[in-house]
């Protein structure tokens, strides 16, 4: 069922960009698949797809637990790798703002309606930002090197 949904959404997508006479290329079709697979717009299709994985997960746990413990791990990163081959595809293949193609009304009107000029390079030199962001970050940064090192250490038995 979820998969006809994802069918479904990919052809209200398709049928959309047809009455804005946008040309469908292959970067914008391949964005939309990853959208209309990951995008949790609708409620009814993220219960159903949230549910047809949960319960085949939960399946999986009950015959074969470190075969289904792989297979979350990459289908979760096969998600994550998609939102960022989603990103990257729509960076490299929009020349600017006025030429991206946004789904959804809220989100094109903020689009069309607020200009934002960023440039800092990092979070430091973002002074638009509190101390109390740049300290989370820092922190959380420090907190994850110790995180790897001590899994190396870990793994290397010392």
């Amino acid at each position: 069922m979820g998969f006809f949904m994802w069918l479904r959404r990919v052809g209200l997508f398709k049928k959309k960009m047809k009455d804005r006479n946008i040309p469908m290329e292959w970067n914008l079709l391949f964005r939309a698949y990853i959208s209309c697979a990951l995008d949790l717009d609708e409620p009814f299709y993220a219960i159903i797809s949230f549910a047809a994985l949960s319960f085949l997960f939960l399946a999986g746990l009950q015959l074969d637990y470190s075969r289904t413990l792989i297979a979350m791990g990459v289908t979760y990163t096969l998600s994550a790798l998609a939102e960022v081959t989603r990103i990257l595809l729509a960076f490299r293949y929009t020349p600017s703002l006025k030429t991206l193609v946004v789904e959804g009304e809220i989100l094109e009107f903020q689009m069309r309606t607020i200009k934002a000029e960023l440039s800092p390079s990092s979070v430091y030199e973002d002074i638009g930002r509190g101390n109390t962001i740049v300290v989370m970050v820092f922190f959380t940064q420090i907190l994850l090197i110790m995180m790897v090192v001590s899994f190396f250490l870990f793994m290397r038995g010392g």
